[in-house]
């Protein structure tokens, strides 16, 4: 009777040492995505009940958005412009370039754009840095794609724009940026606007 016991004993401590894992695990797995922002606390905002004196029913203005920008501020800078992913509260960001082509390219047009997203936007992939060269012809042919590469590829500064992508790279501050873009998937693609 007592090697049965001791037995038990044994079987519990292990599934002692599971729970203890399972919830260690289940507590990082909280801080991550909290972390990258898949789900933030809820605040629950105290609400007066104002005494009924008339039946009236007042409308009200909704709220703004909220914004990291105070409201006095009516001017963006080149601080605004640049790199703000570095910051806790930003998890996404992103920079994009298009423009109207003229002379021998007359009707064609292009989009350019560089994406720090948070981990698993893209259909579950960890590799979060996301470059986008889109070029179309006169008669809707679209050439270029996506790069979809690891965290530390898309490198960014701020003040103004100042964003590195492998071969490809934006720099100035509002109205205007110098952009050079490579793409060698299907089609060699290099771009200077």
């Amino acid at each position: 009777m007592q090697n049965f016991s001791d037995e038990f004993i044994k079987r519990m401590a292990m599934k002692k040492i599971d729970v203890a894992i399972l919830v260690i695990v289940i507590i990082i797995a909280v801080a991550f995505f909290y972390k990258v922002g898949y789900f933030y606390p809820e605040k629950e905002e105290e609400r007066e009940i104002p005494p009924c004196l008339k039946n009236v029913t007042e409308k009200k203005q909704p709220p703004p958005p909220p914004t990291i920008i105070l409201p006095s501020r009516r001017v963006l800078t080149g601080e605004d412009e640049g790199c703000h992913f570095h910051s806790l509260m930003v998890s996404r960001e992103w920079w994009t370039f298009a423009a109207n082509l003229d002379g021998e390219m007359k009707g064609w047009s292009i989009i350019i754009s560089f994406n720090h997203m948070a981990y698993g936007d893209l259909f579950g992939q960890l590799k979060p840095d996301v470059f986008v060269l889109v070029l179309s012809d006169d008669k809707g042919n679209v050439y270029g794609g996506l790069i979809n590469e690891k965290r530390g590829t898309l490198i960014a500064t701020a003040p103004g724009v100042d964003i590195t992508f492998g071969e490809s790279w934006a720099q100035g501050t509002y109205p205007e940026w110098h952009v050079h873009a490579e793409m060698h998937e299907k089609h060699s693609i290099s771009v200077d606007l």
